[in-house]
């Protein structure tokens, strides 16, 4: 074997100048002797770094636009999500949120307490009948002022009497917003207890 591959060799010129195209070789694949003496295919390498072609920039481009647009759906998701649930937990009514019944600074009229005894002093309706009826005193009404100064949930604590126990709910119902309470410098939901006095 290895005197046929000897007497081979000596066929193959040792000059370059026999294969013009030998400084240049074509970009096909070329034949090369291993080490060995046989004849093998010996691919081209192209040192050159691999240049993305418009195609692939175009689709990367694509996708990082579809990629930033999922994110601000998936966010405006979330968002969504959040705030039906924050707008249920806002309209709950007082009396089902915290409400305090002591706090470090009482809810006030506005104006103090002075303007308070104007206000139901000028908007009191004596009922008719119980006027007539010589009913009278005094009918204690609970009621939360909230976080916002609202009143709700007005109530009787302590009645005489169903004209005069609905006149004071009504008296109360309509007051303005008070100046909300504050816990811990928060303004919070407070309950308080009001006496409406009836005169003749």
């Amino acid at each position: 074997m290895q005197q046929a591959v000897k007497a081979f060799a000596r066929f193959i010129p040792k000059s370059p100048k026999c294969f013009p195209e030998a400084n240049h070789p074509p970009e096909s694949d070329a034949l090369s002797l291993d080490a060995a003496g046989d004849v093998s295919l010996a691919s081209k390498i192209n040192d050159e770094k691999p240049q993305s072609s418009p195609r692939k920039r175009y689709v990367s481009f694509i996708n990082l636009i579809i990629y930033k647009r999922m994110k601000a759906y998936i966010i405006l998701l979330l968002v969504g999500l959040w705030l039906p649930t924050q707008a249920q937990t806002d309209a709950k009514p007082a009396s089902e949120r915290l409400v305090f019944t002591v706090v470090e600074q009482r809810p006030e009229f506005p104006g103090g307490m002075e303007k308070l005894a104007q206000y139901l002093d000028q908007n009191l309706r004596y009922p008719e009948a119980a006027r007539n009826a010589k009913r009278k005193g005094r009918v204690f009404v609970t009621f939360i002022i909230t976080d916002e100064g609202a009143i709700q949930d007005a109530h009787v604590l302590k009645s005489i009497d169903p004209e005069l126990d609905a006149e004071a709910v009504r008296l109360v119902s309509s007051m303005p917003n008070w100046i909300p309470g504050k816990q811990a410098g928060r303004p919070v939901n407070v309950r308080f207890n009001l006496p409406i006095h009836f005169k003749l």
